[in-house]
């Protein structure tokens, strides 16, 4: 991800450019969750300091360009919630599906 996002910034003529890895680490170190709250909460966490760190730019007059190389899914197994981004075979997969979002 780190030469893409410096690739882009190349192409784009963008004077930065920034990996944010927090959600990938919080899906490979997460683990289980006991509920579906427990598991919303630490996603919102995240989710809300990557909102911070672009509405910190766009409030510089920065546009911002988000890329995501892939998402996530949420798996259930009774009682246990978990987050991942693998295939699961004969499972329903969404997680290689890409956003792209242009933000200001």
């Amino acid at each position: 991800m780190k030469n893409i996002c410096e690739g882009l910034r190349e192409k784009l003529r963008a004077s930065g450019a920034s990996v944010f890895r927090d959600i990938d680490m919080l899906i490979h170190y997460s683990g289980e969750y006991r509920n579906v709250n427990e598991m919303t909460n630490s996603l919102f966490k995240i989710a809300n300091k990557l909102r911070n760190e672009v509405e910190n730019r766009l409030n510089n007059n920065y546009k911002v360009l988000v890329l995501a190389d892939h998402g996530y899914d949420v798996l259930r197994n009774g009682n246990v919630w978990t987050l991942t981004h693998k295939w699961e075979k004969e499972k329903l997969c969404v997680s290689p599906f890409v956003p792209i979002l242009v933000i200001g």
